[in-house]
């Protein structure tokens, strides 16, 4: 008389990069399905599995699906930077264009 497929432990996927928690599920023959989030630029969590929606230990059939949200950095930020040059014209008078003669 069968039991059915023996079950497996879900594995520990927070902390881990994206694929290395694909290669854990899928060796365990475990199904995944991802959703990514924002998380600032230069986050610590940028490509890595944030939560799991069942928690590591619990014991599960062949072929459940496991969803874990994974972070996205969001682009780098932008900086501008302008440069303002001021000439100091002999007599103390100043202009803040540059090339603009003394007067």
């Amino acid at each position: 008389v069968s039991t059915g497929a023996a079950l497996v432990k879900v594995p520990t996927l927070t902390g881990l990069t994206e694929a290395q928690a694909r290669a854990k599920l899928t060796q365990l023959k475990l199904g995944v399905e991802v959703t990514t989030t924002d998380v600032p630029f230069g986050d610590p969590n940028d490509g890595k599995v944030m939560t799991q929606n069942i928690s590591s230990g619990t014991d599960v059939a062949p072929n459940t699906v496991i969803k874990m949200t994974v972070g996205k950095a969001l682009p780098a930020p932008t900086t501008t930077s302008s440069t303002t040059t001021t000439t100091v014209c002999p007599g103390g008078s100043t202009t803040s264009s540059p090339g603009d003669p003394c007067l």
